[in-house]
C-alpha cells in the first residue's frame, strides 16, 4: 500500500480480531447494509440503464470540462471526457470489446488487466451500483477511518483475484471510499483512491453524484449534475469510434 493510501486509511484502522469465517460474515453483512442503503437489491436490479452528464476538474493542470456516460446492463458503457484545449478522451465496452481513445496516446483496443478493469466497471455500473456477485470474498477488517472519518473497513476480492478495499459510513451504511490498484500508462500498477459523496435518490436508488480520485500524485473530480435512469439509449451510442473500428478491422484475418 502506498503512503497516500496509508494516509487515507488512517492509522486508526483496527484489525478484526475475529477469525476468517466471522470476518467474512461481518463483511457480507456490511455490504448487504450498503445495498439496502442504496435502495435495496430489487430497486438496483430495476436499473437496466442510465445516462449521466456532469463536469470534470483536474486542478493540478488548471483543466476542466464536461463528462458524459451511458451504461446499459450487462456490459455496455461509454464514458466521454471533453476538456477544451486538451481534447476528447473516451472509453467504452460493447460486445466484450473494451477500447479507449486519448488525445495524446491515440486509440487502443484494451487487453489483459486493462480490459478486466473495464469489465469490472461495467459489473458495478461504473461504480454507481453495488454488485455483490462480482466478489468471491468480502472480509471485514474492523472499525477504522477513511481520511479521518469513521468507517467500516472491508477487503473485497474479485473472482479473478483482485483485492479492493472499501470504506462505509457506519451511520448511513453508504460507500465513502475505495482503494484499488489499476494498470498505469507506464505499465506499472498505480494505487487509485476514490471518494464518493453527495448521494442523491433517483428512481428509488441513491447515486453518489460526486467522485474525487487521487493517483500518481494527481487529483481529479467528477460531478454528476444529471442522471437519467432507464432511458432509451440508441445502440449506436455504444459503437466504437472510427479509430477503434480501424484497429478491430485490422485484427480480422483476410479471407
Amino acid at each position: 500500500m502506498t503512503a497516500a493510501a496509508m494516509t487515507a486509511v488512517g492509522w486508526g484502522s483496527a484489525a478484526n480480531a475475529a477469525g476468517p469465517g466471522e470476518a467474512q460474515r461481518e463483511g457480507r453483512a456490511i455490504y448487504h447494509a450498503y445495498i439496502d442503503a442504496v435502495g435495496g437489491a430489487g430497486a438496483i436490479a430495476r436499473v437496466g440503464s442510465f445516462t449521466v452528464e456532469g463536469t470534470y476538474e483536474l486542478p493540478s493542470f488548471g483543466l476542466s470540462g464536461t463528462i458524459a456516460l451511458a451504461y446499459e446492463r450487462p456490459d455496455r458503457l461509454r464514458f466521454t471526457v471533453d476538456i477544451p484545449g486538451f481534447g476528447v478522451a473516451e472509453q467504452g465496452l460493447a460486445g466484450g470489446v473494451a477500447w479507449r481513445v486519448h488525445p495524446q496516446a491515440g486509440a487502443a483496443v484494451m487487453e489483459g488487466r486493462a480490459r478486466a478493469v473495464v469489465l469490472k466497471q461495467a459489473a458495478r455500473g461504473f461504480s454507481l451500483l453495488p454488485d455483490i456477485g462480482m466478489y468471491a470474498t468480502i472480509e471485514s477488517l474492523g472499525e477504522g477511518e477513511f481520511e479521518g472519518a469513521p468507517a467500516h473497513h472491508l477487503r473485497l476480492t474479485t473472482h479473478d483475484g483482485q483485492t479492493i478495499e472499501e470504506f462505509f459510513d457506519p451511520d448511513t451504511h453508504l460507500l465513502i471510499g475505495r482503494i484499488e490498484s489499476q494498470p498505469a500508462p507506464g505499465g506499472e500498477d498505480a494505487t487509485l483512491i476514490g471518494r464518493a459523496s453527495a448521494y442523491r435518490e433517483i428512481e428509488g436508488v441513491r447515486f453518489a453524484t460526486v467522485w474525487s480520485h487521487s493517483a500518481q500524485g494527481q487529483d481529479w473530480t467528477a460531478t454528476y449534475t444529471s442522471i437519467e435512469v432507464n432511458p432509451e439509449i440508441p445502440p449506436t451510442r455504444f459503437e466504437p469510434p472510427a479509430q477503434v473500428r480501424a484497429l478491430l478491422d485490422a485484427e480480422v484475418p483476410a479471407r
